[in-house]
């Protein structure tokens, strides 16, 4: 039973999206890595006016 949580945490971990809606009225379905965890230059200019990273502004 243990393998079988740990396996349905590891889906919802890896697959689960949001809905995100933008004040320009487009509604996005990105992965709750995407929104919290990555780090990218992708996913980091995806909140920023100018579509910059601003690595700068990360915590250490």
């Amino acid at each position: 039973m243990r393998a079988l949580y740990l396996l349905d945490a590891a889906f919802f971990h890896v697959f689960a999206k949001s809905n995100v809606v933008f004040c320009d009225d487009h509604v996005e379905s990105p992965t709750l890595k995407f929104l919290f965890a990555d780090t990218s230059d992708a996913a980091l200019s995806r909140w920023n006016r100018d579509h910059l990273p601003h690595r700068e502004k990360l915590s250490p």
